[in-house]
């Protein structure tokens, strides 16, 4: 009878050391998560966290070489996140030719709104966005502060258990989106989190007025590494300044920009306005032939700009695609108009990236330009000149001389609606050319923004931005 009982006791002891396993486990994972809470908990009186960041992101098909596939882009931001869900972000970013991107965001849980406060990109229109895509971008704010993220995540129900890598601890944030977090189980830090596509790793923590930071933040989406934040530091926050949460005067509500269309310039050439993602493509009608310059953003929005420049010269093929340069932006459209002996014509060495980016599938018919070239559309001709440029050794500006037209990608940029900014690089540059060829210019098409002529370039070049405009965001 004994050893029948002690068989039974065996058996049950058995059958249940899984469970208890498990909630040892779970409560090791319990502590761990303590700990951490602890070291990474707000300082008292804590009402908003300050960042200040420095590092770089990762820009695919943005480089001036096109044997970089991907472009090393300076980049400094501010994040102001406050206990009530309000935030603002300040953003500065460099890109080749000495282009400068700053864009401030204002935003909570109920929407977002953003602008530029150089003027050049967006002008002085305000980009708002609704409450799920503010929702979405305030958390992936808290992603960049273990401290932060960790006290939203107690703030949500959340499970942790422990595994090979660490303790792992799961929630779903204000954007319904399962996030994970990782934290090292020796000095119960964090140090990774993941949601949806992207994973960040943090590392060399340092408390800075008692609140724990780590100064290195990398961001990685589907394996790839987008941004490496080498010099991060965080500062809790007892009061919030009045105006901290507000856009600046002298902004307006975006306009619309109407429909799809094409707008005449005079003597065969044109413009395309109102495309979905606000990019012009340019084109000039022969009596034969069309040539078209630039096929911007994607093969959907490029199909619609097709059909409408069909529209508007019926019955004539498109002859050409001058590829402005071969960053991704300005050539994703081009499947759309390979074939029926479309060449494609695009500067120096251009085929390594539009290889890169279209693989072998796609037979461009690519001549590359090194030299001045005309194109003869039937009694209408056009001259394209390739440009070294600091922003991209690829660089082409189309000319149609008796519409007087000048077509170019990036060099000028006038938005849609504002004041005209100072230039960049691109800008003298642009002016050297239509000096040295001796160029008559009513009219500038940029890729970007709205037309201007040779008076609205010269007033950019003598309101030039200085070189280097890094400073305190």
């Amino acid at each position: 009878m004994r050893v029948m009982a002690f068989a039974l006791t065996s058996c049950l002891i058995g059958a249940y050391m899984p469970e208890l396993a498990h909630a040892s486990e779970t409560l090791s994972a319990q502590s761990i998560l303590k700990r951490a809470t602890a070291q990474l908990a707000l300082p008292p009186r804590t009402v908003a966290v300050e960042l200040q960041m420095r590092g770089i992101r990762y820009s695919p098909e943005q480089a001036r070489d096109p044997a970089t596939a991907v472009a090393e882009i300076g980049a400094q931001q501010s994040v102001l996140w406050a206990n009530d869900g309000h935030y603002r972000l300040k953003t500065d970013t460099h890109y080749p030719g000495n282009i400068e991107f700053r864009f401030l965001t204002i935003g909570s849980r109920d929407g977002e709104a953003t602008v530029d406060p150089m003027h050049w990109r967006e002008g002085i229109e305000i980009l708002r966005d609704p409450a799920d895509q503010a929702r979405s971008d305030g958390a992936d704010l808290l992603l960049l502060s273990p401290a932060l993220l960790l006290n939203d995540a107690m703030a949500h129900e959340t499970v942790a258990n422990s595994g090979a890598d660490g303790v792992t601890v799961t929630y779903d944030d204000d954007a319904k989106r399962a996030v994970k977090l990782t934290i090292e189980p020796v000095r119960a830090q964090v140090v990774a989190a993941e949601v949806d596509k992207d994973r960040y790793t943090y590392a060399d923590y340092r408390v800075q007025e008692k609140l724990s930071q780590p100064s290195h933040v990398q961001r990685f989406r589907n394996g790839q590494r987008i941004a490496d934040w080498t010099a991060v530091s965080a500062r809790p926050l007892t009061t919030i300044p009045p105006a901290a949460f507000q856009l600046p005067d002298g902004y307006v509500e975006k306009q619309s920009r109407g429909a799809l269309r094409a707008t005449d310039l005079g003597h065969g050439a044109w413009r395309v306005d109102g495309t979905p993602s606000g990019y012009h493509t340019g084109f000039v009608v022969g009596e034969r032939s069309i040539a078209v310059f630039d096929a911007p953003v994607g093969v959907e929005e490029a199909r619609q700009v097709k059909a409408l420049i069909q529209r508007a010269a019926p019955g004539k093929p498109i002859a050409y695609v001058v590829v402005s340069h071969v960053h991704g932006d300005h050539v994703a459209g081009l499947p759309v108009y390979v074939g029926d002996g479309v060449q494609v014509l695009a500067g120096a060495r251009a085929g390594i990236a539009l290889r890169r980016q279209f693989g072998d599938k796609v037979d461009l018919h690519l001549q590359e330009i090194t030299r001045a070239r005309e194109l003869d559309l039937g009694h209408t001709k056009v001259v394209v000149y390739p440009l070294t440029s600091t922003h991209a050794s690829t660089m082409l500006v189309g000319y149609a001389p008796q519409a007087r037209t000048l077509f170019q990608g990036d060099l000028f940029y006038l938005p849609e609606v504002g004041p005209i900014p100072p230039a960049f690089e691109g800008g003298k540059e642009l002016a050297g050319l239509i000096a040295q060829q001796k160029l008559a210019v009513d009219h500038i098409v940029g890729v970007h923004g709205r037309s201007g002529d040779a008076g609205d370039l010269a007033e950019s070049i003598r309101l030039q931005y200085p070189g280097n405009r890094s400073g305190t965001l």
